[in-house]
């Protein structure tokens, strides 16, 4: 089944009386250091802290009453548990969110508290985990990243971003399974914006850079990163083709240090809480990765928010 920007259209209409347009400031204070005109998407301020609701409300609202009887299953790093747990707690089904060994323990507490049931399992066995519970106990997988209906859900940024009063320039997206640069991408050019999308991930876990090189689906090694919402080893089936197909650039930064500083200079200098994987297009700057003219317009998605106020 294909994603369409009518799909993206329609998933709108299905979560928008309970996710809201999230705000897009101006970086002011980060413009000298940027080299251009710099804006913040501010997917953080979102039910649950990050973009992931659109996608799980949006699929989770295309589920029949049986379905939802017997109940959802996710496997999430934090942010996707948190968003499918949330959706559960409002309806009063069941929900079982398998999460890695390493997950945050803040972002643990936080799928508890909605009494979702917890698996604990290495990070690169959580699909195959959810998977299997899922035939087992008859629960609907609710897919992270790799599923129509996700990927439609967290294309609405996209629409929001169109429909903004800037004309974007450049569009910067954090990556990891590719449901949310996939989303945005297509909505952002069947939309009409003639904006190019750039997607960033970790050298740590390189899945799509390496896939694009290799022009095909390709698991990496899964290695210990501070980004710890950026660590799928592989893209989607789905979300490797819209990329290929919409996306316009990709690149991976070398050094976690980046990820420490850019996180700390958007709250500093902005009073923006993210997350380390949210702040990877900043890093992608600070490490030259990046290069924009002081004529451009970018806009930096900041995707989640679910962090302690550590450095």
């Amino acid at each position: 089944m294909k994603v369409t920007y009518d799909d993206i259209l329609s998933a709108r209409e299905r979560i928008q009386d309970t996710v809201f347009e999230t705000p897009i400031i101006r970086l002011y204070h980060l413009e000298e250091t940027l080299g251009c005109h710099a804006y913040a998407k501010l997917e953080n301020t979102q039910l649950t802290h990050s973009f992931k609701i659109r996608g799980a409300l949006n699929a989770i609202r295309k589920l029949s009453p049986d379905e939802l009887s017997r109940g959802v299953i996710a496997g999430s790093s934090g942010n996707h548990g948190q968003a499918v747990s949330y959706i559960a707690k409002l309806l009063s089904i069941p929900c079982v969110i398998v999460v890695p060994e390493t997950a945050s323990p803040f972002k643990i507490e936080k799928i508890k508290n909605n009494g979702a049931r917890l698996v604990f399992c290495p990070a690169e066995e959580r699909t195959e985990v959810a998977n299997r519970i899922s035939k087992e106990e008859g629960l609907t997988l609710i897919s992270s990243a790799d599923h129509e209906d996700i990927i439609a859900g967290q294309g609405t940024i996209g629409l929001e971003l169109n429909e903004s009063e800037v004309d974007f320039s450049h569009v910067v997206v954090p990556m990891s399974g590719g449901g949310l640069l996939s989303g945005i991408a297509l909505a952002v050019k069947e939309g009409g914006s003639n904006a190019q999308v750039i997607g960033v991930e970790s050298n740590q876990i390189p899945r799509f850079t390496t896939s694009i090189k290799n022009d095909e689906i390709t698991c990496v090694e899964t290695k210990e990163t501070i980004a710890d919402a950026l660590i799928l080893n592989k893209p989607g089936v789905i979300t490797f083709d819209l990329v290929k197909t919409f996306v316009d650039e990709l690149m991976a930064i070398d050094d976690e240090d980046s990820l420490r500083k850019a996180r700390r200079m958007l709250l500093d200098s902005q009073q923006i809480l993210a997350e380390h994987s949210s702040s990877i297009g900043i890093a992608a700057c600070l490490e030259g990765k990046l290069k924009f003219s002081p004529d451009d317009h970018v806009c930096f998605v900041i995707s989640g928010g679910n962090t302690l106020l550590d450095f």
